[in-house]
């Protein structure tokens, strides 16, 4: 565990000295102003839809389906560039073992770094990759509380990248993947992973 932070760290720490050459040449006031934060920033609905399950073979995939909003910062341009994002999501996840379906549903809270350019006219691509914590809202296994004593832990903590397109500059379609950092269950080693195919909206 201690490994995998220490390379994502070490991959996010990297990258810092590319972000800070592409503003190297802007302005002091303009990277101040509040008009360069309005200029580099876009908030985006998003809606996904995909299956979720553990990292255990006998388990079963549950449909999965997040939706919220997402804040994206561009360092140098919305076309070309680093940029940081951050969303905050309402997530359904869960598996089925055993004959039982485990439905939670949780308030996630992505945050990535990652780097976009355009292809053709107003079509750009982009990849990220970053740290999720996700807070256990509700759910059910056999009409009792998921969160229950013995049940899920409520809190999960992992990773997970996105790689997809912008349309127009405001059609996103993009694939997402999650792998958990943390065991769901006290005594048990389950661990999420997450498989989603998402839309946006830039507004």
């Amino acid at each position: 565990m201690k490994r995998i932070y220490f390379y994502v760290i070490l991959v996010i720490v990297s990258t810092l000295p590319c972000v800070a050459a592409e503003n190297a040449n802007a302005p002091l006031i303009e990277e101040t102003s509040f008009e360069h934060f309005k200029n580099h920033f876009e908030p985006e609905w998003v809606f996904g839809l995909g299956f979720s399950r553990v990292d255990m073979s006998a388990a079963k995939s549950n449909v999965s389906v997040n939706l919220g909003i997402r804040g994206n910062y561009y360092f140098k341009s919305a076309k070309k560039g680093f940029f940081l994002n951050g969303a905050a999501l309402l997530s359904r996840r869960g598996f089925t073992l055993a004959g039982k379906t485990v439905s939670p549903f949780y308030f996630e809270v992505p945050v990535r770094l990652g780097y976009r350019f355009s292809i053709k006219g107003k079509t750009t691509i982009f990849g990220d990759f970053g740290p999720y914590l996700a807070v256990g809202l509700f759910g059910t296994v056999d009409g009792k509380n998921v969160f229950g004593d013995d049940e899920l832990r409520r809190i999960d903590v992992g990773f997970g990248f996105r790689i997809g397109c912008v349309i127009k500059e405001k059609y996103v379609v993009a694939y997402n993947y999650d792998f958990g950092a943390k065991n769901m269950y006290e005594n048990v080693a389950l661990k999420n992973r997450n498989y989603m195919l998402s839309l946006g909206y830039i507004f």
